[in-house]
């Protein structure tokens, strides 16, 4: 399971965009807890790094992604979908 976590997060990596990796953790995360608002429990500065990016890259694709009406920002650290179709189609390009 670990073995293919890090096949996955490799591929995530080298593949897909910022925007892609972060509706794709946002699809996977709402999925696993079976909820549509989402406030990680170590921040976002732990969901940038395991992205592979910066706090201020996950910010402008949040902001972004709200702007486009997909998520809706509940405050600082909790954000609800609005729209997983279209983030789901965010995450796959």
């Amino acid at each position: 399971q670990e073995l293919t976590l890090a096949e996955n997060r490799t591929v995530d990596l080298s593949l897909h965009s910022v925007r892609q990796r972060v509706a794709g953790i946002l699809v996977r995360v709402a999925a696993l807890w079976g909820t549509s608002t989402i406030q990680p429990p170590r921040g976002w500065t732990r969901v940038a790094a395991y992205l592979g990016t910066t706090p201020e890259t996950i910010s402008r694709q949040l902001h972004n992604l709200a702007r486009e009406g997909i998520i809706r920002a509940v405050d600082q650290n909790t954000i609800t979908i609005l729209d997983p179709e279209r983030l789901e189609q965010v995450a796959q390009g």
